[in-house]
């Protein structure tokens, strides 16, 4: 902020527009595929902020994911929330060598280079508890600007 005289702050506004890159920066076409390493790289290296998603394992492990379902990305099907952490981390997006990413595992990629916005997803209801507090613990610990929403 700065001052205008008369006691009167103003707000330097290019502290706050900055683009934030929904779900990474993904261009399927070059196989940049939303909620990835890759995608989120190319975000950072053009230093944007990430918005990201978080669905949760049946354990309650929060694994970076849009879709309550694996179907539209992954080499697999049905419910995240259905399947261990264990056996997300062994499937791969389609046609891809990619896999998908812890929450921690996002965190420590990212490593505060770029502001981030993540969305806390819940298939059918309220989330289980320790969901939620494996997130809260995780966000907390993260040094970097970060903040949690979800509706």
């Amino acid at each position: 902020m700065t001052s205008s005289g008369a006691g009167a702050a103003t707000l330097d506004k290019a502290v706050f527009l900055r683009p934030i890159a929904h779900r990474g920066l993904h261009v399927a076409a070059k196989g940049l595929i939303e909620n990835t390493a890759p995608a989120f790289e190319a975000a950072i290296a053009k230093g944007y902020g990430i918005e990201c998603d978080l669905q949760a394992a049946a354990d309650g492990t929060p694994f970076v994911f849009h879709d309550a379902t694996l179907d539209r990305l992954m080499d697999a099907t049905g419910a995240v929330a259905a399947r261990s952490p264990a056996n997300l981390a062994t499937l791969h997006y389609k046609d891809q060598k990619t896999r998908l990413l812890t929450f921690t595992e996002f965190l420590t990629l990212v490593d505060g280079r770029v502001p981030l916005l993540v969305e806390v997803k819940s298939a059918g209801g309220a989330p289980p508890k320790d969901y939620l507090d494996k997130i809260a613990e995780q966000a907390k610990a993260y040094a970097g600007p970060i903040a949690l929403m979800s509706f």
